[in-house]
Parts: structure tokens; C-alpha cells; sequence
């Protein structure tokens, strides 16, 4: 990873040199098949909050430079000569796009980082296809070191750049620097980001079909082998004995749902996806680079439940039944925009109403996040369980409101329309819901050319 606004490449052999402009141009050729979205990059690795987590100490291995072995019983050698040279720092690159601050790794060991000013880039969604490229993600996500720069942070970034250079083909697989702790600590990291992304996670729900009359239905999630998949009742009401399963060994993890009468009960799944990874390729043909972005799966299935054999209890002559006070009707609506584009904010406007002559108590609101966005703030104070925003209003007496205001963001992969549904409910409430549907238009995406020569 070089610093600097063109390049301020240094000194390697030119079979390394040719080699990494051959890369460059198959990474281009790739890219010019994808849909690109353009952005502006800022360098902020400069900055105190988000400082660059690197080393510069270390010389780095090309399998094809000259010599063709890693070992130097020399001592230290000659960059034009030795299959080592020096490529500059390597760690975390700290970028913002769009104003969007982003953690990322450089996938181009030939070109300079551009840091002295904004430049215009394209963001390039990448298939997660290949293996190691969802290890590669894997790193990005759940071993990439943030905030105040320590020494170990440093070392941490700095493995974590060359396991990505060694995935890439870029470095040497076994040896790619001359420090046997940092090429230790690479080989581990590589072997434990694969053999958790050896398969793509994914996930499945079923309910078990009850008797009739019955009110137990058997929920059974599918997924991968320790994965945590949180469980929640969307629709209709009804029990769950756990709200979170963690898939076994066989792939599969249970739990019972309870219903309180005849109907239908929704029970939704969510739990951590692979990710998204995201190439950065600047206009300007300078260092590419590539971060990462989070990504929850989800599944529902509903149970129905059937009513029995109608039994009429006994009666006391002279006695009137006296039984509980018929539930609080809220009335809840919802608005959202017509249409909106991906990677925007999409703003929904909640509004609650106890229009009754007695209170609502323990009031809550539920708003589920819809696939492929993302929650990003509340007017109110919030939390995210089991993929749903959710809202404490609490005791809202007779003629009362409540207005929440939800931000959520869009994935660049969303097409068509989302619908969002907000459910209320209470100690004494009859759930009520409302939704409201936003289309998403595409993106304004342009073609990046392949580099020809």
C-alpha cells in the first residue's frame, strides 16, 4: 500500500512490475462487467478518529520476482535482485464515500493511494461465488481493527492486508514477508477466515401442522452449523419458548410455539448473512481498494390453527358471567415515499392514536426491517431484536399520540418495491398494524471501460 497521488511506486524488479499491471488490467476488464456505482473517495487516514492501522517495517515476497525463493541466507538483500522489496505500508485504509466513512484493504499492490484530495470513484458490488473471496469478507468483517492505532491494532491491520494480498494471488501463500511471526499469523488468519466461509450461510424456516384444536405447532430452523438466529412472532399472536435458537451440528435447531386460540401465527427468522463486499475502483486508475458491509438473512413461515370440537361450559342459573374488559383499540398509521433509491435514507413516519376512553398500557411498537435494508436511526429511542425496530411508547391514556420517526438505508442491490409494516401492541391492546410500500428505482450507474493497453 503506497501513499501518494499517482503512485510513488517502489523500487521492485520488472518481472514484478509486469506481473502486478497484468493483475490491474484483469481486475479492470472485470470490473467493466459489473454495474458501477459512482461516488466521490476521500482519504481519512490522516484524521485522530479514524487513523490508518499499518506497519512499514516489512519487506514483502512476489512468488514471481527473481530469485524464486523466499530464503535470503545473505542476509538482507538487494531489492533489484532478492525476491523481497519493500511496497510500503500495509494495513487498514480508512476511506469516505460520499461522506460515509468505510474501513477498507488495498487490492492493488502496483498503483499509490490517492490521499490528497477527493477523487471521482466507482463502487462495484462483487460476487461472493468464489471462496476466497468470501474470506477475504469474512477479514473485512470480523478481524479488522478500529479506532485509537496500539501496536497490536498495527500488526493486526498489517496481517490482515497481506492475507488479503496472499488471497489475491499478490504475495507469496506461504512466505509473503520476512517476518515468520507476521507470515504465521497471515497463514492462521487465512485458515480460519476459510474454514468459516467454506460454505455461504443461509437459511430456512417450517412449522409443524397442529391437530385440530391443538395450540403447539414445532418450529424448526435451518442453517448453518453454529449459527445464532434469532425468532420473533410477526403476525398473529402467539408464544415462542426461546427467542433465539443456535443451529446444531446437523444443521437444524428447534423451538414451540404457543398459540392462544384458532388462527394463523408468523414466526420470522433472522440471522447473520456473508456480507457484502465492495470493490472501490477510482476514475482515475489509482489504488483500488475493497471493504466490506454486513448482511442478516431472513425467513418467516406461518402455522394455522385449527378450531375443535366446540365444548359449552356449565352455567349457574341466577349468575351472570362477568369476564375482562374488551381490549384497548389503538389505530396506528404509516407513511413512507412513494419511491427512493438504493444507498439513500428512507424515512417512515409512525403515528399511534388512543382514540378510546381508557388507557393503553405498556404500549409497544414493532417495525420490521424489510430484506435488504438496513436500520440507521429513531426519534425515539430504539433497539433492533430479531430484525425488527423496537419502540417503548408506554401508558398512552385516552386521546392520546405517539409519532416515531424511523431511518433506514437501502442496500445497493435492492430493486423493486419493499413494503415496511409497523405492528402495535400492549398489555391491554388488540395488535393493530399498518405498512407502507416504497419502490426503489435504480441507480444512475455507469459502465467502467476496460483498460485496453
Amino acid at each position: 500500500m503506497t501513499r501518494g497521488t499517482t503512485g510513488g511506486m517502489p523500487r521492485i524488479s520488472r518481472v514484478i512490475l509486469a506481473l502486478t499491471l497484468m493483475l490491474a488490467a484483469l481486475f479492470a476488464w472485470q470490473a467493466a462487467t459489473a454495474q458501477a456505482v459512482p461516488m466521490t473517495q476521500e482519504w481519512i487516514g490522516d484524521q485522530p478518529a479514524t487513523p490508518d492501522l499499518e506497519r512499514s517495517d516489512l519487506r514483502y515476497f512476489n512468488p514471481s520476482g527473481p530469485g524464486g525463493s523466499p530464503d535470503r541466507p545473505d542476509g538482507v538483500p538487494d531489492e533489484e535482485t532478492a525476491p523481497y522489496g519493500r511496497i510500503g505500508a500495509s494495513g487498514t485504509i480508512n476511506l469516505s464515500l460520499d461522506g460515509r466513512p468505510v474501513v477498507a484493504y488495498c487490492v492493488d499492490i502496483s498503483r499509490g493511494l490517492a490521499t490528497t484530495a477527493p477523487i471521482p470513484v466507482d463502487v462495484v458490488e462483487q460476487s461472493l461465488a468464489d471462496a476466497d473471496t468470501r474470506a477475504m469478507l469474512w477479514i473485512l468483517l470480523n478481524a479488522t481493527p478500529t479506532g485509537p492505532e496500539t501496536p497490536e491494532k498495527s500488526t493486526q491491520g498489517s496481517v490482515g492486508q497481506i492475507a488479503t494480498w496472499v488471497l489475491l494471488g499478490q504475495l507469496h501463500p506461504t512466505a509473503p514477508t520476512d517476518d515468520p511471526t507476521i507470515n504465521a499469523a497471515v497463514l492462521d488468519l487465512i485458515g480460519r477466515a476459510r474454514a468459516e466461509t467454506a460454505t455461504p450461510r443461509t437459511l430456512a424456516v417450517s412449522a409443524s401442522t397442529p391437530a385440530a384444536g391443538g395450540l403447539t405447532s414445532t418450529i424448526t430452523v435451518t442453517g448453518k452449523p453454529g449459527a445464532v438466529v434469532q425468532l420473533a412472532v410477526t403476525g398473529g399472536t402467539g408464544t415462542l419458548s426461546a427467542g433465539s435458537v443456535t443451529i446444531g451440528a446437523g444443521g437444524t435447531a428447534t423451538a414451540l410455539l404457543t398459540a392462544t386460540g384458532p388462527g394463523s401465527v408468523t414466526v420470522t427468522a433472522t440471522t447473520a448473512g456473508d456480507g457484502t463486499l465492495f470493490r472501490i475502483n477510482p476514475q482515475d486508475r489509482t489504488q483500488a481498494t475493497q471493504y466490506g458491509q454486513p448482511s442478516q438473512l431472513t425467513a418467516a413461515t406461518t402455522a394455522t390453527f385449527a378450531a375443535g370440537q366446540q365444548v359449552t361450559p356449565p352455567t349457574t342459573p341466577g349468575v351472570t358471567p362477568v369476564g375482562r374488559p374488551a381490549p384497548v383499540a389503538l389505530r396506528i398509521s404509516k407513511a413512507a415515499p412513494g419511491t427512493a433509491r438504493p444507498l439513500g435514507l428512507v424515512r417512515y413516519t409512525i403515528v399511534v392514536r388512543n382514540r378510546t376512553a381508557r388507557t393503553a398500557n405498556r404500549v409497544v411498537l414493532r417495525d420490521r426491517i424489510p430484506a435488504g435494508m438496513s436500520f440507521v436511526r429513531a426519534s425515539r429511542s430504539a433497539r433492533v431484536v430479531s430484525g425488527q425496530v423496537v419502540v417503548s411508547l408506554g401508558n398512552m391514556r385516552a386521546g392520546s399520540r405517539r409519532v416515531v420517526v424511523i431511518w433506514m438505508r437501502a442496500n445497493s442491490s435492492v430493486r423493486g418495491q419493499r413494503t415496511n409494516v409497523a405492528v402495535v401492541r400492549g398489555a391491554n391492546v388488540r395488535p393493530a398494524s399498518a405498512r407502507a410500500v416504497t419502490r426503489f428505482r435504480p441507480l444512475v450507474r455507469r459502465i467502467q471501460p476496460a483498460v485496453t493497453g
